[in-house]
């Protein structure tokens, strides 16, 4: 484990792959490596064959969300993101990212059912395949995709779709918060786990509030590792 005061001179070059990275892995990476050194968050899996998109962190940059954004696209790829009813989305509007390239994996060994619904050919009848990666995205206006999580945890409450990967980000914004899961509860509310960053005897019942859209969060925390919220 790192020391506060702790750096790592030798390196140039921090790769992150297969799962978000947030805000306070960038602070981590500013705090012990070098300005010489970069970070360099991609989203990528074995079905694509390596990166479909890229994003490069220096020691200037300053993020104003809580996660690391998956980045921009990257040559002979193209990546869309489609709603249920497999149409384009609009900017800044949540779909599901789906991958169409010449170049991605034949399919799964000896699971025909699964291959057939994860790859699929391009409708334009080109020679590219398409891969519907399950995961979701929102593309901001100058064209860099941010990465939400799995389309599998999202859920319904009280009728409206909800996105627990970003209720936990918005919770992972807060200074105090170290780790969160966020899940439904009866299809009626959202429960949320949270580790804080430490927690003081003297702390009261309800210590802080974040911002959620325009959802408010009420975090009460017990005197353990764990504490838990209602979304109002």
């Amino acid at each position: 484990m790192l020391t506060s005061e702790e750096r790592l001179p030798h390196l140039r070059l921090v790769k992150f792959g297969g799962e978000p990275a947030t805000r306070k892995d960038v602070e981590l990476f500013q705090r012990h490596c070098l300005p010489d050194c970069f970070l360099y968050n991609g989203l990528a899996s074995t079905e694509t064959g390596g990166s479909v998109r890229a994003f490069f962190v220096d020691h200037a940059m300053q993020l104003t969300g809580s996660v690391v954004p998956a980045g921009y696209a990257v040559e002979d790829v193209e990546t869309l993101l489609l709603n249920e009813e497999g149409r384009a989305v609009g900017s800044d509007e949540i779909g599901e990212i789906v991958v169409k390239s010449r170049y991605l994996a034949v399919g799964y060994w000896r699971q025909p059912e699964i291959t057939r619904t994860v790859f699929v050919p391009d409708p334009s009848g080109s020679d590219a395949r398409i891969y519907r990666t399950g995961d979701l995205g929102r593309l901001l206006p100058d064209g860099c995709l941010v990465h939400l999580g799995r389309k599998d945890f999202q859920v319904k409450v009280r009728g409206y779709r909800v996105e627990t990967a970003e209720i936990e980000l918005a919770l992972l914004d807060h200074e105090a918060i170290q780790e969160a899961a966020v899940v439904a509860q009866d299809d009626v509310r959202l429960i949320a786990y949270v580790v804080p960053t430490r927690l003081p005897a003297h702390l009261p019942p309800v210590c802080c509030r974040a911002s959620c859209g325009r959802d408010s969060l009420t975090i009460w925390c017990q005197r353990r590792s764990l504490c838990w919220t209602r979304c109002h």
